[in-house]
């Protein structure tokens, strides 16, 4: 009877707070809903409840129910999110792969400094400070204020009324362009001097800094475009070998192939044709793939609208 009075009031306790058309009927048991409230500890649950405001609308929006026998059920995720989805894993790893050449123009050409990656230019700076040759703090300290000026824009257009492909393809298109100038900028007459390179600090930091600020609002898991620590820490964590659950394993190995593919790109660029091809590939690959962006959006849209 004790048992009973339990399972009863923990029963209770658990609908609180769900409106009345989610409440499940008497005949459901504790286990079955409690699994259902409990989505947020599952990878899928995760993906749902990441785009509601308060833990109750976190656990609302992972509910429906069956018209035929109420039962409660969890999608694995809404359909509007699902294409959202498949419209810019793509171009998230190509942005990562561009990553990879911008690191590489901006290590190798540009006097050891990042313009994508701040870890770095943070450790350069320290080095500096404490004696370290071989690295220039001006350009360091340059690239981590321009970069922190691209995530001020980025962060505007994440505040305009932009669902998450719309907000990408803004981003894309302001770091296509600005990459171009950037391209530009090197061929200019005298551009071996140092105002000439911090030209080119400047406007790839601001571009990087920008799309960091709007990838990172999608929310996508392991798919940040510009950093490697945490999907490696991941890829490792949750391994077989750690007895983990090997969940998104192919999105870490393809982020990390992405940018390796693009660095080495990159220092090939730039060795066999300067830096002015290597940056301008990079913003021809931008151009790409927000144009492949638009394309895909339209077409979703429409299918929407058909519907």
């Amino acid at each position: 009877m004790f048992w009973n009075r339990l399972h009863d009031r923990a029963y209770d306790a658990a609908c609180v707070g769900l409106p009345g058309d989610l409440q499940p009927r008497p005949a459901h048991s504790l286990r079955k809903l409690w699994s259902v409230l409990d989505a947020s500890n599952h990878p899928r649950g995760r993906t749902v409840g990441r785009h509601c405001s308060t833990p109750t609308e976190q656990r609302v929006s992972t509910l429906s129910l069956n018209g035929t026998d109420g039962s409660i059920i969890t999608p694995p995720m809404p359909l509007h999110r699902a294409e959202e989805d498949r419209v810019t894993t793509p171009c998230l790893v190509g942005l990562t792969v561009v990553t990879g050449i911008i690191d590489a123009v901006s290590f190798l050409g540009l006097g050891h400094i990042f313009t994508a990656n701040m870890t770095g230019n943070v450790v350069f700076l320290g080095f500096a400070l404490g004696g370290g040759t071989g690295v220039s703090p001006l350009r360091s300290i340059t690239a981590l204020g321009a970069f922190a000026c691209g995530g001020v824009l980025g962060g505007r257009i994440n505040t305009r009324e932009l669902a998450a492909g719309p907000s990408l393809l803004a981003a894309m298109c302001v770091e296509s362009l600005l990459l171009g100038v950037a391209a530009a900028s090197t061929m200019v007459p005298g551009f071996g001097a140092s105002s000439g390179a911090y030209a080119v600090i400047v406007l790839t930091a601001v571009a990087m800094g920008l799309r960091n600020a709007v990838v990172r609002k999608l929310g996508v898991p392991d798919l940040t475009t510009t950093v490697l620590t945490m999907t490696v820490t991941g890829l490792a964590a949750d391994s077989r070998l750690a007895r983990g659950h090997g969940v998104r394993r192919a999105t870490r190995v393809l982020s990390i192939i992405a940018m390796g593919i693009g660095a080495a790109s990159g220092a090939v660029l730039l060795r066999r044709s300067g830096l002015s091809v290597a940056i301008g590939v990079a913003a021809l690959a931008v151009a790409g793939l927000s144009l492949f962006l638009y394309v895909r959006l339209r077409q979703t849209n429409g299918e929407r609208i058909q519907d």
